[in-house]
Protein backbone atom coordinates (compact mmCIF):
# COMPACT_ATOMS: atom_id res chain seq x y z
CA UNK A 1 0.00 0.00 0.00
CA UNK A 2 1.19 3.58 -0.97
CA UNK A 3 1.86 5.96 2.09
CA UNK A 4 1.67 9.59 0.99
CA UNK A 5 3.94 10.44 3.69
CA UNK A 6 6.67 9.24 1.44
CA UNK A 7 6.27 11.30 -1.11
CA UNK A 8 5.77 14.35 0.90
CA UNK A 9 8.52 17.56 1.58
CA UNK A 10 7.83 20.59 2.73
CA UNK A 11 8.82 23.79 1.97
CA UNK A 12 7.20 27.10 3.33
CA UNK A 13 4.01 25.30 4.49
CA UNK A 14 3.49 24.36 1.18
CA UNK A 15 3.96 20.46 0.15
CA UNK A 16 5.82 18.92 -2.48
CA UNK A 17 5.85 15.38 -4.16
CA UNK A 18 9.11 13.68 -3.86
CA UNK A 19 10.18 10.37 -5.25
CA UNK A 20 13.58 9.01 -5.01
CA UNK A 21 14.51 6.55 -8.38
CA UNK A 22 17.91 5.10 -8.39
CA UNK A 23 18.75 7.28 -11.54
CA UNK A 24 21.42 8.26 -13.51
CA UNK A 25 23.62 6.11 -10.09
CA UNK A 26 22.88 2.93 -12.54
CA UNK A 27 24.89 4.96 -15.72
CA UNK A 28 27.80 6.83 -13.43
CA UNK A 29 28.23 3.09 -11.71
CA UNK A 30 28.75 1.19 -14.93
CA UNK A 31 30.57 3.96 -16.88
CA UNK A 32 32.72 3.50 -13.40
CA UNK A 33 33.30 -0.41 -13.62
CA UNK A 34 34.21 0.55 -17.64
CA UNK A 35 37.03 3.06 -15.78
CA UNK A 36 35.21 5.55 -17.87
CA UNK A 37 36.45 4.14 -21.08
CA UNK A 38 33.22 5.17 -22.83
CA UNK A 39 31.16 8.85 -22.90
CA UNK A 40 27.52 8.83 -21.57
CA UNK A 41 27.13 9.67 -24.82
CA UNK A 42 28.76 6.86 -26.07
CA UNK A 43 27.05 4.76 -23.88
CA UNK A 44 23.78 6.26 -24.79
CA UNK A 45 25.07 5.29 -28.45
CA UNK A 46 25.24 1.83 -27.81
CA UNK A 47 22.41 1.30 -25.74
CA UNK A 48 19.94 3.41 -28.92
CA UNK A 49 21.49 0.57 -31.11
CA UNK A 50 20.15 -2.36 -28.98
CA UNK A 51 16.79 -4.18 -29.01
CA UNK A 52 16.74 -5.67 -26.24
CA UNK A 53 14.21 -4.46 -24.00
CA UNK A 54 13.73 -6.39 -20.72
CA UNK A 55 13.37 -4.51 -17.92
CA UNK A 56 13.92 -4.48 -14.53
CA UNK A 57 13.40 -2.89 -10.82
CA UNK A 58 16.03 0.34 -10.38
CA UNK A 59 15.37 0.21 -7.28
CA UNK A 60 16.20 -3.24 -6.16
CA UNK A 61 18.35 -3.06 -3.11
CA UNK A 62 21.03 -4.93 -4.86
CA UNK A 63 21.82 -2.15 -7.28
CA UNK A 64 22.81 0.13 -3.66
CA UNK A 65 26.06 -0.20 -4.04
CA UNK A 66 27.46 -3.27 -5.57
CA UNK A 67 30.97 -3.75 -6.65
CA UNK A 68 30.27 -4.46 -10.55
CA UNK A 69 26.63 -2.51 -11.41
CA UNK A 70 26.97 -4.59 -14.85
CA UNK A 71 27.32 -7.85 -13.06
CA UNK A 72 24.71 -6.73 -10.63
CA UNK A 73 21.76 -5.86 -13.79
CA UNK A 74 23.17 -8.97 -15.60
CA UNK A 75 21.78 -11.21 -12.32
CA UNK A 76 18.71 -8.95 -12.01
CA UNK A 77 18.09 -9.84 -15.74
CA UNK A 78 18.80 -13.79 -15.26
CA UNK A 79 21.53 -13.05 -18.46
CA UNK A 80 25.15 -13.10 -16.83
CA UNK A 81 26.92 -12.95 -20.16
CA UNK A 82 24.52 -10.19 -21.60
CA UNK A 83 26.32 -7.66 -24.02
CA UNK A 84 27.03 -4.13 -22.56
CA UNK A 85 24.65 -2.53 -25.04
CA UNK A 86 22.01 -4.61 -24.24
CA UNK A 87 22.58 -3.72 -20.13
CA UNK A 88 23.05 -0.31 -21.41
CA UNK A 89 19.14 -0.61 -23.21
CA UNK A 90 17.97 -2.83 -20.25
CA UNK A 91 18.91 0.34 -17.96
CA UNK A 92 17.16 3.58 -20.10
CA UNK A 93 14.11 1.21 -20.51
CA UNK A 94 13.95 0.34 -16.98
CA UNK A 95 14.55 3.66 -15.73
CA UNK A 96 11.58 5.40 -18.23
CA UNK A 97 9.31 2.77 -16.58
CA UNK A 98 10.04 3.25 -13.56
CA UNK A 99 9.60 7.36 -14.30
CA UNK A 100 6.30 5.54 -15.13
CA UNK A 101 5.52 3.87 -12.11
CA UNK A 102 6.08 6.98 -9.69
CA UNK A 103 4.09 9.14 -11.79
CA UNK A 104 1.37 6.77 -11.78
CA UNK A 105 2.09 6.45 -7.77
CA UNK A 106 1.71 10.38 -7.35
CA UNK A 107 -1.47 10.55 -9.93
CA UNK A 108 -3.28 8.21 -7.27
CA UNK A 109 -2.15 9.62 -4.52
CA UNK A 110 -2.75 13.16 -5.37
CA UNK A 111 -6.23 12.37 -7.45
CA UNK A 112 -4.65 14.95 -9.91
CA UNK A 113 -3.33 13.93 -13.88
CA UNK A 114 0.35 15.10 -14.09
CA UNK A 115 0.46 16.77 -17.24
CA UNK A 116 4.70 16.90 -18.00
CA UNK A 117 7.12 15.83 -16.42
CA UNK A 118 11.00 18.54 -15.29
CA UNK A 119 13.71 16.78 -15.35
CA UNK A 120 16.65 18.42 -13.53
CA UNK A 121 19.90 17.17 -12.76
CA UNK A 122 22.32 15.58 -14.68
CA UNK A 123 20.05 13.36 -16.30
CA UNK A 124 18.38 16.08 -17.94
CA UNK A 125 20.94 16.03 -20.69
CA UNK A 126 20.09 12.76 -21.82
CA UNK A 127 18.01 12.86 -24.48
CA UNK A 128 17.52 9.32 -25.08
CA UNK A 129 16.15 8.68 -21.70
CA UNK A 130 14.27 11.78 -22.10
CA UNK A 131 12.49 10.46 -25.13
CA UNK A 132 11.53 7.22 -23.83
CA UNK A 133 10.64 8.85 -20.88
CA UNK A 134 7.57 10.76 -23.29
CA UNK A 135 6.93 7.90 -25.06
CA UNK A 136 6.26 5.60 -21.89
CA UNK A 137 4.01 8.09 -19.88
CA UNK A 138 2.57 9.78 -22.78
CA UNK A 139 3.61 13.05 -21.17
CA UNK A 140 5.58 15.80 -22.34
CA UNK A 141 9.29 15.87 -20.97
CA UNK A 142 11.25 19.20 -20.26
CA UNK A 143 14.41 19.57 -19.00
CA UNK A 144 16.85 22.32 -17.79
CA UNK A 145 18.56 23.12 -14.76
CA UNK A 146 21.65 20.50 -14.71
CA UNK A 147 22.80 21.79 -11.44
CA UNK A 148 19.63 21.31 -9.94
CA UNK A 149 21.11 20.47 -5.91
CA UNK A 150 23.34 23.29 -6.45
CA UNK A 151 20.91 25.63 -7.25
CA UNK A 152 18.50 24.77 -4.84
CA UNK A 153 21.14 24.82 -1.98
CA UNK A 154 22.09 28.14 -3.59
CA UNK A 155 18.37 29.14 -3.04
CA UNK A 156 17.72 28.14 0.21
CA UNK A 157 20.79 30.41 1.16
CA UNK A 158 19.74 33.79 -0.43
CA UNK A 159 16.09 32.66 1.14
CA UNK A 160 17.56 32.64 4.34
CA UNK A 161 20.25 35.44 3.71
CA UNK A 162 17.84 38.40 1.60
CA UNK A 163 14.41 36.91 3.38
CA UNK A 164 13.39 36.44 -0.36
CA UNK A 165 10.19 34.32 -0.78
CA UNK A 166 10.40 30.82 -2.18
CA UNK A 167 7.87 32.14 -5.33
CA UNK A 168 10.39 35.26 -5.77
CA UNK A 169 13.34 32.85 -5.79
CA UNK A 170 11.57 30.66 -8.31
CA UNK A 171 11.30 33.55 -10.30
CA UNK A 172 14.72 34.28 -9.81
CA UNK A 173 15.95 31.04 -11.37
CA UNK A 174 13.15 30.83 -14.24
CA UNK A 175 14.58 34.51 -15.21
CA UNK A 176 18.11 32.88 -15.11
CA UNK A 177 17.66 29.64 -16.46
CA UNK A 178 16.24 28.10 -19.75
CA UNK A 179 13.73 25.28 -19.40
CA UNK A 180 12.85 23.41 -22.72
CA UNK A 181 10.53 21.00 -24.02
CA UNK A 182 12.77 18.37 -24.36
CA UNK A 183 10.75 15.31 -25.91
CA UNK A 184 7.25 15.07 -26.58
CA UNK A 185 5.19 11.44 -26.47
CA UNK A 186 5.30 9.37 -29.95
Amino acid sequence: MLELQEYLIQVEYHYRFLKNIMGMWLLQSIRKNLNKQYTYDEMMEMAQKSSFRTTFDCNDPSLLAPENMIEAIRALLGAPALPLGDVLSSVYHSLAHSYDRAIREIETLSNKTVRRILIVGGGSKDRYLNALTATVTGKPVYTGLSEATALGNLLSQIMQDTGCTLAEGRALIAESFRIRCEATPE
